[in-house]
């Protein structure tokens, strides 16, 4: 069994815990997800949007997320989950910059233009 292989099904189980609600077991199963293949941007996507479940894990789910737009710099739903993560912690100029991001990459996603008008004073 290779360690891709491994990587995948702790990120299977990790999106089973998440449907559960098993918050720190979601965590755990993508945070291993993440460490054996660190190349898969959905892993770290999932990672950081397990942590903003967690109580005082914004940081480190903004960290995972910014990884995630590292490895996939032109895919929209990994900015909208950075602009979420600034929504939840009062940063609505820096929400409202990746929401707008995730629109110049794909102008018609409702949940960037969502988050969009959650940002608009």
């Amino acid at each position: 069994v290779s360690s891709e292989e491994v990587a995948e099904e702790d990120c299977k189980g990790g999106i089973e815990f998440f449907k559960d609600e098993v918050s720190w077991d979601a965590r755990d199963s993508f945070r291993w997800a993440t460490r054996l293949n660190p190349r898969i941007a959905r892993y770290w996507s999932y990672y950081s949007l397990s942590m903003t479940k967690l109580p005082g894990m914004i940081i480190e789910a903004e960290n995972a997320i910014l990884e995630a737009i590292k490895l996939e710099p032109k895919n929209a739903s990994h900015y909208i989950n950075l602009g979420t993560i600034y929504l939840k912690s009062g940063k609505m100029k820096r929400a409202h910059s990746q929401f707008e991001k995730a629109l110049q990459l794909d102008p018609s996603n409702e949940r960037a233009r969502r988050g969009l008008k959650k940002t608009k004073q």
